[in-house]
């Protein structure tokens, strides 16, 4: 497989609402930022979740028509019970419910990113009048958590389908993205 030239995000700003809201997410340079922080760290996150062969099979199938069923299911969710007999639910990487773990991996890089700006003097924040800077880092474990709970039903859904998607072996994905943290790991 070869590396792909040309990468369309699959999600966008409309991703950054609720508990992953974002302030001034009209102004233009926040836009700005947020879609160049997609565009990075989304196919990174691909990437250590699917595993290399299949990130690279589902964004050359996704950017190809025509769009496998299984690749669609993979992208917008999919129901099924278990071997077990119980419902379970993958809600997608997309889904009009704005809920995906690619949304809340971007929540958590763009925070740690911008919460302090690099100057000659050192690492400042924004003072602000008539209001108190707090610490992203109770939003940002928030969301890298929930990210950790869609991950593993990734996990699930992906090893309970092997007839669509091949073997997926439990070592194929970055374990950091499957393991919670807490403020102090910040």
């Amino acid at each position: 497989m070869t590396p792909l030239t040309v990468f369309s995000p699959i999600i966008n700003t409309t991703y950054f609402i609720g508990d992953l809201d974002l302030a001034v997410k009209s102004a233009t340079w926040v836009v700005e930022a947020l879609e160049m922080v997609i565009a990075i760290r989304e196919p990174e996150y691909l990437r250590k979740m699917l595993g290399i062969r299949l990130y690279y099979e589902f964004i050359t199938k996704l950017n190809a028509p025509p769009f496998d069923f299984k690749w669609q299911l993979l992208r917008d969710g999919a129901d099924w019970f278990d071997n077990n007999g119980n419902y379970r639910q993958w809600l997608g990487l997309t889904n009009d419910l704005k809920q995906s773990p690619i949304a809340c991996y971007v929540y958590y890089w763009y925070n740690r990113k911008n919460f302090s700006k690099t100057l000659a003097e050192g690492q400042v924040v924004s003072k602000l009048n008539n209001a108190e800077t707090v610490s992203p880092a109770r939003k940002m474990v928030d969301a890298w958590n929930k990210m950790v709970k869609l991950n593993i039903e990734l996990i699930d859904f992906l090893n309970f389908n092997t007839a669509l998607y091949g073997e997926f072996w439990s070592n194929s994905y970055d374990t950091e993205l499957v393991t919670p943290i807490n403020e102090h790991n910040l």
